[in-house]
């Protein structure tokens, strides 16, 4: 009895500027170039699957690999219940324990768009060793813990990362589970002695900004004093880059209105040891959402919601022109957004309160904390509103061909909304597309990089 197929419904095929022919599943998260000689053949199969004919070897090999790949699927699958499937053990998964901990709120810079308030002092002993049992506690069936460190400035509570770490890795050891650290810093601080503590801290991914060229940059993140920072962070950058190869850095690009016409500018002034060992990714400068319908955008920022949105696909497309790697998210499958949407994923500020997100972490959106005993309280019925966003039953999403990507968007924008019927920035299929378009060229310069660093080249995939 013949195989009853359909064409997955969350299948792009489309062409390059070059004429190039790709497929992309959004499901399984397949990215596939088509040679020309099968292309014809391809789109038939994919267009009616049940119609296709093998006539020889190499069509029984494209069927074989288009089922593989999930381009083509059974005719009973239901791609949906999949999805919701799949969304609901990730986000309740406890094999893996993410924190991301905020040892300080202080911060040596005054960036004029920043959300946050800024506040003297660190994590307490008391605190620390509160965080740590409540840690202990909460191992037991989990694979692997991991931990970003985030502020204020981080690297001004050090002897706290220090501390903490030791006390994080000790615990996985004694379980055999896997440790990884992370940090988002503003880079003034990583200097020799700091760069040199990275290793044993377990921290394999730095995260800085940068906003835009010296002159925009300097104007924008300044010191607590005025003075600038470009040239510094540039420095202490380059000095990881070329002697800590396992660390891997994301340059983040802030803009707005005032600075977007200069961003170019800045990949002149990136030397390539740190461009060959960094990815660039291009953020707009928004106040956060729970700010949106007051009468001051933000707590100290003069930035308005209502300036439209700028085009980071354009600088994008420049930074790649530039041989720079592209930071491309939720092109890989996933179960959630972000963090905010696996329930065993919390944000600790230095007093040991429990949020979801780095953006809601004032006393409205705080979901718990930590007693000095190590025991986590809760408040339910707001972790119940982060957890239970309806997703999978909002008629836009169920239509929509490019959920596997964005799994319902920002859940803070959805809870700040009210639970209002809202979209993810990633917004349209179009936009999916020139952003896949992007991706494959990332993957191009990705290949040549390994090349100049002599790591091994993944095998091109092709249908």
């Amino acid at each position: 009895m013949p195989e009853k197929l359909k064409p997955s419904f969350y299948n792009f095929l489309f062409d390059l500027d070059d004429g190039k022919h790709l497929a992309f599943n959004a499901v399984t998260g397949a990215f596939v170039r088509i040679h020309e000689e099968d292309y014809e053949k391809t789109k038939a199969l994919f267009s009616s699957p049940e119609d296709f004919v093998v006539n020889d070897e190499s069509d029984r090999k494209l069927l074989e690999d288009a089922k593989r790949a999930k381009f083509i699927i059974d005719s009973d699958t239901d791609e949906f219940d999949l999805l919701r499937f799949r969304h609901n053990m990730g986000k309740y998964s406890s094999e893996r324990f993410y924190l991301t901990v905020m040892p300080t709120l202080e911060c040596n810079f005054r960036c004029p768009y920043c959300y946050e308030n800024p506040r003297k002092g660190k994590m307490s002993p008391e605190m620390q060793q509160a965080l740590v049992r409540w840690v202990e506690e909460k191992l037991p069936g989990c694979r692997g813990l991991g931990v970003g460190w985030f502020g204020g400035e981080p690297l001004l509570a050090f002897d706290v990362i220090r501390n903490l770490t030791a006390d994080f890795i000790a615990l996985c050891k004694k379980r055999d589970i896997q440790y990884t650290g992370s940090m988002t810093t503003n880079g003034f601080f990583l200097i020799p002695k700091i760069a040199d503590r990275l290793e044993e801290l377990s921290i394999k991914m730095l995260q800085v900004t940068l906003d835009g060229p010296p002159e925009s940059h300097n104007a924008r993140r300044v010191l607590r004093n005025g003075r600038g920072s470009f040239q510094r962070i540039i420095d202490n950058l380059t000095l990881i880059c070329e002697n800590y190869p396992d660390i891997n850095i994301i340059l983040r690009v802030n803009f707005d209105t005032q600075n977007y016409d200069s961003i170019p500018e800045i990949f002149g002034f990136i030397p390539d040891s740190l461009r060959l060992r960094s990815r660039i990714y291009f953020r707009q400068v928004y106040p956060p959402p729970q700010w949106w319908d007051k009468s001051t955008p933000t707590k100290t920022s003069a930035v308005p919601r209502d300036v439209g949105s700028l085009s980071f696909i354009h600088l994008e497309k420049e930074a790649l022109d530039r041989e720079f790697l592209v930071l491309l998210s939720n092109y890989s499958p996933s179960a959630g957004y972000c963090e905010a949407d696996y329930v065993n994923h919390f944000v600790v500020d230095p007093d040991c309160n429990l949020h979801k997100c780095t953006v809601a972490f004032d006393e409205e959106h705080r979901i718990g904390h930590i007693t000095p005993e190590g025991k986590a309280v809760m408040n339910m019925p707001l972790l119940a509103k982060w957890m239970l966003r309806e997703t999978m039953e909002r008629d836009n999403c169920r239509v929509c061909r490019i959920l596997p990507l964005c799994m319902g968007g920002c859940g803070f924008t959805t809870l700040c909304n009210k639970g209002r019927n809202v979209c993810s920035t990633v917004n349209s299929e179009n936009m999916a597309v020139e952003n896949l378009k992007l991706l494959y060229r990332n993957k191009i310069i990705e290949e040549s990089r390994k090349r100049q660093l002599n790591q091994p080249e993944p095998a091109e995939a092709a249908l």
